[in-house]
Formats: C-alpha cells, structure tokens, sequence
C-alpha cells in the first residue's frame, strides 16, 4: 500500500498498537496524520512527542482528535456512566443505536463527524473496540435489575435499570459502529481501511 503524501487517520493512536503503527506509518512519509484517543492529554502529549523525536515532521502536519468513537459528537466527551445515568442521554442513545440508521443518526455520530471533517485517505484502526463496546458492565445492571424485582416490581427504578441494559447490548452498537464507519468512508472516498485486532475484537 503507496502510504507516501497520503493522510493516514490512526484511531486510537495513544495506545501501545497505535503507537507502534504510526511510528512505522512516519517512516513511508504520509502528507498528514490524524491521531484520535479517548482524551485530549494522552493525543496531545503524543503529539508533542512525535514532534520531538521527527523534526522533519511539522506541527501542521498533525491533526489531534479525542472522544469517544462509539457515540454522538455532543457526548464523545462524556463518561459512559454518565450518559447511562442520564435519561434523556440514555434515550438519544437508544434512538441512536437501536433505530434504522438515517441522515440525522450519521450526521450526529461522533466518527462520521470525524470521517467527514478530515477525509482521510487510509484508516488504521487500532481501538479495541472489544473494550469500547462489548467489555460493558451488564453483570451490575442485571444484578440490580434483579434485586428490584424481588423488593419492588412496580419500582420505577426497574424500568431505568432495563434501559441500561439495552444501552449495554454489543452486537446493536457493534452494528451501527460498521455502519456509520462504512457510510463515512465511502462518502469522503478513503482508500484503505486496515483493523489491527486482538482477539477480544
């Protein structure tokens, strides 16, 4: 794969595969990089650190990005627990998720924005998305789900604990990531898409 004068996005460039990849990926000379991680401080430290040790690299030549891929633009930045907390998040990310992806979906999602923003050429994506997605907390949900069938049925804390659960389910949010990944890319025509995965993905 031709990398040189190319702009290559590295999801989840922070972590130890996506720091190693982009590290190969300066050595075949692309025109820019767009680095994503989960916060502002570990892209941006990278980044500096990358300036540091490539001093042909300009700083212009490198495009930081945080947040969380798997959710809307206006919550990337929030804690999970947070939008699982929050009715009118958790409801948004229901319709989200669970409805028939549309133009409103894509165009609010958090990596279609990005996609769509800097129409990148190449995509290597390093997240786990095992841990972005499936490695969810349902065991707590289900435990309290059950306890407050057996105290209160009718308690209104029920129904907000089976919302949870429906926001915890992988294989809807494994779904709508492909399709909001696959629509992005398409649209902004990037060339190559490559997934380094372990065997949690």
């Amino acid at each position: 794969m031709d990398i040189t004068n190319k702009k290559v996005m590295i999801l989840g460039a922070w972590g130890l595969v996506g720091n190693a990849i982009t590290r190969k990926i300066l050595e075949e000379e692309p025109s820019h990089l767009i680095l994503t991680s989960l916060r502002k401080e570990e892209v941006e430290e990278y980044k500096r650190e990358l300036l540091r040790l490539h001093t042909s690299l300009k700083a212009d030549q490198i495009t930081t990005w945080w947040g969380n891929i798997f959710v809307r633009d206006s919550f990337k930045d929030l804690d999970r627990s947070e939008i699982l907390n929050d009715p009118k998040m958790r409801s948004v990310m229901h319709h989200d998720v669970m409805e028939e992806l549309n133009e409103e979906i894509l165009q609010e999602a958090a990596l279609f924005k990005l996609i769509k923003q800097t129409k990148p050429d190449i995509i290597i994506d390093c997240v786990n998305t095992a841990t972005g997605i499936a490695y969810q907390d349902i065991y707590s949900t289900y435990r309290h789900v059950q306890y407050e069938r057996e105290v209160n049925p009718n308690a209104p804390t029920l129904q907000e604990e089976l919302d949870k659960i429906f926001c915890t389910l992988y294989i809807p949010q494994l779904i709508r990531h492909i399709q909001i990944l696959y629509t992005a890319m398409s649209r902004v025509k990037t060339k190559a898409y490559i997934k380094i995965g372990t065997s949690g993905t």
